[in-house]
């Protein structure tokens, strides 16, 4: 999928990101107060940091902020080995933030990569 960041400056990233593992997102659903408060202690240059690659986003109305209708440059990204940011090492570290709270999305999160890099090395990614 295609996830849009809004920088602190202003201007707006988009990457691509893969789905959230049904287990992981119940997980998260179970504490999501807590998910949502630990979530905003990130900025987004962390954030960013977790993307291998992000694009400039390029909205289709010049001029206009219309979150979600964009152009996003599928040529440069799979020229660029379509890399994809990992949802669950996002929540990894957005769990992180409050262990005390989140400890069970955390656990879920490290099963999910796990699981994840079996099927990888199986040759048999979820994406």
């Amino acid at each position: 999928m295609v996830a849009e960041l809004k920088m602190d400056d202003g201007h707006w990233e988009a990457f691509m990101a893969d789905r959230l593992p049904t287990e992981l997102d119940d997980e998260i659903k179970k504490s999501r107060a807590a998910f949502v408060n630990a979530s905003k202690l990130m900025d987004p240059e962390e954030v960013k940091s977790l993307m291998p690659i992000s694009f400039p986003m390029t909205h289709v109305l010049p001029g206009q902020e219309y979150m979600a209708i964009a152009r996003y440059p599928i040529d440069e990204w799979m020229a660029s080995g379509q890399p994809i940011l990992s949802t669950i090492k996002l929540c990894l570290k957005i769990a992180e933030k409050d262990l005390e709270n989140l400890q069970s999305v955390f656990d879920t999160a490290v099963k999910c990569e796990k699981h994840e890099q079996k099927m990888i090395d199986a040759g048999k990614s979820r994406l």
